[in-house]
């Protein structure tokens, strides 16, 4: 049987039973952990670390906090790779602020009839409207003046 390193860049070389090399890695790595690479050896320490610190901080800690507190610890490692490891084991951190709900619409409520009878047609194909606006602030609040609107056609 070829082995893994002679087969390098060849997706379409098979192995026994018509299995793919790949699997055939796979189901040895599954067999015998020593097999990994040696970043999936450090991964399955260093989550088991960050699971521990995460776990011990009740759970509110996001990515930097715990990175920070794994360096406190003396584990050295770069904050992404905390980052993949959390977000691989869907660990997070408390999420702070509101969740902003402005309108929720009710499906059931009959629509509004239209009062000002809008028309909603171009005059022409492509028509380009441009309006601007300007904020003037004031003590109190800020006021916003319109300041000029005007149709144009879309030239292009």
């Amino acid at each position: 049987m070829p082995t893994a390193s002679s087969l390098a860049g060849r997706a379409d070389l098979q192995g026994d039973a018509g299995r793919a090399i790949g699997t055939l890695r796979y189901a040895a790595q599954q067999r015998n952990p020593e097999l990994c690479c040696a970043r999936a050896l450090r991964d399955d320490v260093l989550s088991a670390d960050i699971e521990r610190v995460w776990q011990a901080n009740l759970q509110v800690h996001g990515a930097d906090k715990v990175w920070r507190l794994l360096r406190r610890e003396g584990t050295d490692m770069a904050r992404c790779t905390v980052e993949r490891l959390m977000r691989k084991a869907d660990l997070r951190g408390v999420m702070r602020g509101k969740v902003v709900h402005t309108t929720v619409a009710d499906a059931k409520a009959p629509c509004p009839l239209d009062w000002v009878n809008r028309q909603f047609k171009a005059q022409r194909p492509n028509p380009l409207w441009v309006s601007d606006f300007t904020y003037v602030i004031r003590v109190d609040k800020v006021q916003r003046a319109l300041r000029r609107s005007r149709h144009r056609a879309f030239c292009g």
